[in-house]
């Protein structure tokens, strides 16, 4: 198979042209002082500005607070323990040694980091100066239940206890019906200096 054959004339391009042409594709030969002496120099806007401070202020605000949070849960507290959970410890507890340890009583003012561990359709509440919290409630009637309970939720929290009476309970059906059949699901403790 063969192709068909096109004749091409050749034109003359005067030097000039060509020269003229390569210029502009080429640009001047020293574009910057060129730019320079054509148009004044750019300052920012305000728009620029406005936006340059916005983020500069955001950085300046998120950057420690983040730094904050990160050093509290970096920073070493004294652990406590607490339990809404059926453990030998009993139903409910708070212990400074581990899950299901010795209850304590009294405990010395400051921030602590407490591990939480709670059957999931039975949440710990704990109440007491500057604090009420609960623990996650994760049960549902379509859950699958396996030795009582739905399943385990684990949690850490970093409190601030303070001078007073603090009391601290298992709550949701459960511990509704441990309570009716005589379970003990509350306790106290006192947070006093030593």
């Amino acid at each position: 198979m063969t192709l068909p054959t096109t004749q091409v004339e050749h034109a003359t391009v005067p030097d000039d042209n060509i020269r003229a042409m390569l210029e502009a594709f080429a640009g001047p030969a020293d574009p910057i002082s060129d730019q320079e002496a054509a148009s004044p120099k750019r300052t920012a806007s305000r728009r620029t500005l406005v936006l340059l401070a916005a983020a500069v202020v955001t950085l300046g605000l998120s950057v420690p607070a983040a730094l904050a949070l990160l050093g509290q849960f970096s920073q070493k507290y004294p652990d406590l323990y607490a339990w809404s959970y059926e453990l030998h410890g009993g139903t409910v507890g708070l212990s400074s040694v581990r899950f299901g340890g010795p209850i304590v009583s009294r405990v010395a003012p400051g921030t602590y980091r407490i591990d939480i561990m709670a059957a999931g359709d039975m949440p710990l509440h704990v109440q007491g100066p500057g604090l009420d919290r609960f623990s996650t409630y994760k049960a549902s009637p379509d859950d699958t239940w396996i030795n009582g309970h739905t399943y385990t939720v684990y949690e850490r929290w970093v409190v601030r206890l303070r001078a007073g009476r603090y009391v601290y309970r298992a709550t949701g059906p459960k511990a509704a019906r441990d309570a009716s059949a005589g379970v003990k699901i509350v306790r106290r403790f006192v947070v006093h200096p030593r």
